[in-house]
């Protein structure tokens, strides 16, 4: 039978959400996001999101996807007084072998902080005359048919303590990492999703700084990337009000500090220079911040037998990334623009949750596989390794080296590591060659 389309209810109100809020609205006459923030027209941190007060990067494919969803997105940001980059001209990359090779043609993405990016999402669904948003409540439990057949809705708890029913021919849990999902199914006498852990043991702490003096080598922007042998990296990035993110992290536990004194020792015992010398005649705009919650985890519910109809799961509460390779937002956005995809092909009620699951575990494993075979080039890291780890840290670590040289390796790497192309691409035939005798030297 086909699903019915009469009200669908999307849990949580950051990107993920509303952008799955955009998409339902061409198929639902009606769509409620439940978030329990309260939500405003301003660019703010949410209590919910503390992760927004550190440097985030809408990758070039995550830009693509969103101007997809929003027909002048790029532009409004533009006109928030969010800078472009050009990647291969003015973003300097320094890899476990030096820096990379500049490039043409160049990639072209937007440095603009999150909340930032959220607001003009928002702003642009809540106009959207089917949206409306029921903030400052949360989801206590899935509402279930007779026999727990199919979710019917969600039961809302206001801040009062007072419960709601809320009915929904389908609910769209985009709530974040803190997912309540596997409660919620075992509830039901459901199976819970079995879970994927990936920890590398990554802090970071990040100021945000006024003021900025011109950067080392002409670039607008610096990552300085950890490697096997040095556990700290750090990365500067502009952003809208001519402000600047300063963020300075560590692999396997070598937490930076959140003090003032131990942020800027932390910035001068970096590989290079670059961020020190930026910030040593810069004026700080905020306090440091620091999170250390950024293991890669996975919930399979593409693996489930009997995920009932009438619920999926999308966006970090589906699958967590490492926040350090900056691929959240945009793996968000093209998540919801799939579930727009299923959607259009008008499948049966019970044979959605399962189909999107799957075709949304397709598009989250290569990224998956990204994020975690770099955690995993330190012996440190906690996870179930797979067998090929050690080839592939060989073939990838040829492919850095060749990209100190060569700007068609640099290029081809950094339109992977945009999501713009598959990881397949690094093994053209005439980059293939090279790097695997390279692997083999090493």
């Amino acid at each position: 039978m086909a699903m019915a389309r009469t009200h669908a209810v999307v849990i949580g109100g950051s990107i993920a959400g509303m952008c799955a809020a955009r998409v339902l609205a061409r198929s639902f006459a009606r769509v409620t996001v439940v978030e329990r923030d309260e939500l405003a027209d301003l660019p703010e941190i949410r209590k919910g999101a503390p992760q927004g007060h550190h440097v985030h990067a809408m990758l070039a494919e995550g830009s693509r996807v969103l101007e997809g969803l929003f027909p002048g997105f790029d532009a409004e940001l533009a006109e928030a007084g969010a800078p472009q980059l050009q990647v291969g001209k003015d973003v300097g990359y320094l890899a476990t072998h030096g820096w990379g090779r500049p490039f043409e043609p160049v990639i072209l993405i937007r440095a603009a902080s999150r909340p930032l990016i959220e607001q003009r999402v928002r702003r642009r669904v809540l106009a959207t005359e089917r949206v409306s948003v029921r903030s400052g409540c949360g989801v206590q439990a899935l509402r279930a048919t007779s026999g727990n057949a199919r979710v019917s809705g969600v039961t809302l708890v206001g801040r009062d303590g007072q419960e709601e029913r809320l009915d929904a021919d389908l609910v769209v849990d985009a709530s974040g990492r803190g997912t309540r999902a596997r409660q919620w199914l075992e509830a039901m006498g459901r199976a819970a999703p079995s879970e994927t852990v990936v920890d590398a043991f990554v802090g970071y702490s990040t100021r945000v700084y006024e003021d900025v003096p011109a950067l080392t080598g002409g670039w607008k922007a610096v990552f300085l990337a950890w490697t096997p042998q040095v556990t700290r990296g750090g990365v500067i990035f502009p952003m809208e009000g001519g402000r600047w993110f300063v963020t300075v992290a560590g692999i396997a536990k070598d937490y930076p500090p959140a003090d003032e004194e131990g942020f800027l020792a932390f910035a001068r015992s970096l590989r290079e220079p670059h961020l020190s010398d930026a910030i040593a005649g810069a004026r700080p705009a905020t306090e440091i911040q620091a999170t250390r919650s950024t293991a890669n985890r996975w919930l399979h519910f593409e693996r489930l037998p009997d995920q009932p109809p009438g619920f999926v799961v999308m966006g970090d509460a589906a699958c967590a990334f490492n926040p350090i390779y900056g691929q959240g937002m945009s793996v968000a956005a093209s998540g919801a623009a799939l579930l727009g995809e299923l959607l259009e092909r008008d499948l049966p009620a019970e044979k959605f949750p399962r189909a999107f699951q799957r075709a949304l575990a397709a598009r989250l494993r290569p990224v998956w596989t990204m994020s975690t075979s770099a955690d995993f080039q330190l012996p440190t890291t906690q996870g179930e390794r797979p067998l090929s780890t050690r080839a592939g840290h060989a073939y990838f670590n040829a492919l850095l080296k060749l990209a100190t040289k060569d700007p068609d390796v640099t290029r081809t790497l950094s339109r992977v590591l945009q999501l713009l192309d598959p990881p397949a691409n690094l093994m053209r035939p005439g980059i293939a060659l090279r790097a695997l005798a390279g692997a083999l030297r090493a």
